[in-house]
């Protein structure tokens, strides 16, 4: 007799190594749907440490109060047609990951968190990232990272009035196209990154304070008008005393003098300007962002440990292949054939 196949259930016996039982849980705010959860605070509050968190494509807003669980939520991307919305959003919990959603309002760090990091997101312009950077708020962050993110807003990270601690914030491979920006307490790397700020606007600037940071300013392309108090130095020390900083291009407006930030010229010249997540500051022929990083990296989101994927979603694993027959007679033995790859 011939059974037909017409579901396939693959069962993996791991026993080098154990498997943490974390639930994935679906949320999805369409109507319509038959999801785990219709709210994303909803899913936050049933969940526990360790849990996967993914957000469906949706034109309406996710919000939740705060993350206070150590969760992984995951949205579709951006650039691709779809995008899951988060509101205003605190994290006052160690080990979150957040991947492949749109940043709509403030993003928050507060209390004690540590291992916190923001991967393939879209950071809206009039959103704001504040870490340690808030009156009256208790913040010790370690450990943040914020990795290949395409953002429209401003970093507000550590503040010299305020009595906070930051340390390990690393800033890579992000494409940054807003003019606001302080680093001023704490320590960190900020590295193969593109900042552009647009001409025009009112007390708008990259501002890296010597006073209370020490870190490392490496192989970004720096490029706009008006980049007003750039470097800020406090009781006369010198910038050098807390930054390492080297091999960066200053383009078309930017004026700057350190010989760590070399200014080349047009921007043209270096990178492309096609604004469409990802695809501006990759460099052009010739560009002299071209293997004039540390080690022979290229300058730029591009180049680097953790070079920018003009796809923006997530880089999950999805099955690429899966041969099978499709009737099998009783007792013979089904052959199965499985491939799987990153989506991107």
């Amino acid at each position: 007799m011939k059974i037909p196949v017409s579901s396939l259930t693959l069962i993996l016996f791991i026993s080098s190594f154990s498997i943490n039982e974390a639930a994935i849980l679906t949320v999805d705010n369409n109507a319509g749907n038959q999801p785990d959860f219709t709210s994303l605070q909803e899913a936050h509050d049933a969940a526990e440490s360790g849990d996967t968190i993914h957000l469906a494509p949706s034109s309406q807003v996710y919000n939740v109060d705060a993350i206070e669980k150590s969760l992984t939520i995951i949205g579709p991307g951006f650039g691709t047609g779809t995008f899951a919305m988060l509101g205003e959003i605190t994290i006052s919990a160690s080990d979150v990951m957040i991947m492949g959603v749109t940043f709509r309002d403030t993003l928050r760090l507060r209390g004690v968190v540590q291992g916190v990091g923001f991967y393939r997101n879209h950071f809206r312009p009039n959103s704001r990232i504040r870490i340690a950077n808030e009156f009256n708020v208790s913040v010790s962050a370690s450990n943040v990272f914020f990795v290949n993110n395409y953002i429209e807003s401003g970093l507000s990270i550590g503040d010299k009035d305020y009595s906070h601690s930051i340390n390990n914030f690393y800033l890579l491979n992000n494409i940054i196209l807003a003019g606001e920006h302080s680093f001023e307490t704490g320590s960190g790397t900020i590295a193969h990154n593109f900042f552009y700020k647009k001409s025009g606007g009112d007390n708008t600037y990259i501002r890296f304070i010597s006073r209370g940071w020490t870190g490392v300013l490496r192989n970004n392309i720096i490029a706009g008008e008006g980049f007003a108090d750039f470097f800020s130095i406090w009781d006369n020390t010198p910038i050098e005393d807390f930054w390492q900083i080297e091999n960066n291009l200053g383009l078309e407006g930017f004026n700057i003098s350190h010989e760590g930030l070399v200014t080349v010229g047009s921007i043209t010249d270096a990178v492309t300007m096609e604004d469409d997540y990802g695809r501006i500051a990759m460099p052009v022929e010739n560009s002299p962002a071209l293997g004039a990083g540390t080690n022979g990296s290229d300058i730029g989101p591009f180049g680097g440990p953790h070079p920018w994927n003009l796809d923006q979603r997530p880089p999950l694993p999805y099955i690429s292949r899966l041969v099978a027959p499709t009737i099998i007679g009783v007792g013979e033995t089904l052959e199965v054939t499985l491939e799987a790859k990153p989506n991107n």
